[in-house]
């Protein structure tokens, strides 16, 4: 009964929203957040020197509207820097990221307020639909650090999570260098099985589609900001088998198996398996033994495949691992 009665007083809840150069898809986005069936929210949208029409539908489309808060900056910053901005200005019991190029369900506020109230929880972590030309897939979570995901949009917070918390700035991926931490410092995490977050993956722009050679070495300092601060913080400890997974997951998965694949170099290709392996080994010395006891034939196949390119075997991985995706693609055009 305490619950319901703290959930009736509608706490109020901050949603911080970066915009840069995301014309196309804003609209839907402003539109999503102003039709939510919750009343008592504020909209704090940071445009980060957008160049195209984004600015404009802002003016247009929020400028009177009083729980909408609008942030003009004159140069773009990046996106962790307008965030930033965002949690400096929240006052909400509770934080929600939308990026501007994504969109919302109309309960995604009452939702997932409701279950952190009801729950008693400091994070509630739900499901993320990538939405393409090709259709949509849900997508869920775990409720660890390494298993919650890392980005910021699939969660609400309580805000006192977020205190000396703040997102490092003129990095990519600055959600690995941030919420893991934010994660890690809460006390209780529950998990809300809906679907109530919607991404755009066609967006080209994105960092996620963004292919900059120099920006696979970003990983490094996120990870290693992750470490330090679990560090002095005093929770590095209990949650070193988390943060371990967390290295394997963004050194081998997502940098060796998912980016390193779009570089064709094969000198390139050198530079990055000997930066994240000598860091990794020196870090976690067992890490091999550690992903190959994850369970799961797709893990162990992870396994083998990022084994055969570390070894240099690169067109014999490239072969396993792409094969099936490039034969798939000829018969979608054929």
């Amino acid at each position: 009964m305490k619950n319901k009665t703290k959930l009736m007083k509608e706490p109020v809840v901050s949603i911080i929203v970066p915009v840069y150069n995301v014309q196309p898809y804003l609209q839907q986005c402003i539109t999503s957040l102003k039709n939510q069936n919750y009343s008592n929210y504020e909209v704090i949208i940071v445009d980060d020197g957008s160049t195209d029409n984004s600015r404009q539908i802002l003016k247009n489309e929020v400028t009177d509207l009083s729980n909408f808060i609008l942030v003009l900056e004159s140069e773009n910053h990046g996106q962790a820097h307008a965030r930033n901005i965002g949690l400096d200005k929240a006052r909400g019991d509770y934080v929600l990221f939308v990026d501007g190029d994504d969109y919302v369900r109309e309960d995604f506020v009452k939702s997932s307020v409701t279950a952190i109230v009801e729950n008693d929880v400091d994070v509630v972590v739900f499901n993320i639909v990538n939405v393409t030309d090709k259709g949509s897939r849900s997508t869920k979570w775990g409720t660890t650090l390494d298993t919650a995901s890392t980005s910021s949009v699939n969660k609400i917070y309580r805000k006192k999570l977020w205190k000396n918390e703040r997102f490092l700035e003129n990095y990519w991926y600055e959600d690995l260098g941030t919420i893991p931490i934010v994660m890690a410092k809460a006390q209780h995490v529950a998990y809300l099985d809906e679907d109530l977050y919607y991404y755009h993956s066609k967006n080209q722009n994105s960092q996620t589609h963004t292919k900059d050679f120099a920006r696979f070495f970003d990983i490094k300092p996120m990870c290693d900001h992750v470490y330090a601060r679990m560090d002095e913080l005093g929770i590095l400890k209990e949650k070193l088998n988390e943060v371990e997974n967390l290295y394997i997951e963004h050194y081998i998965v997502n940098s060796i198996l998912r980016r390193f694949t779009t570089v064709r170099d094969r000198k390139s290709r050198n530079t990055i398996i000997e930066f994240f392996i000598t860091d990794l080994t020196k870090k976690f010395p067992n890490w091999r033994v550690v992903m190959y006891r994850h369970k799961g034939t797709s893990n162990k196949l992870k396994y083998y495949i990022s084994m055969l390119y570390i070894k240099g075997y690169y067109h014999l991985a490239d072969f396993i691992w792409l094969g099936p995706k490039r034969i798939a693609d000829f018969l979608r055009r054929a």
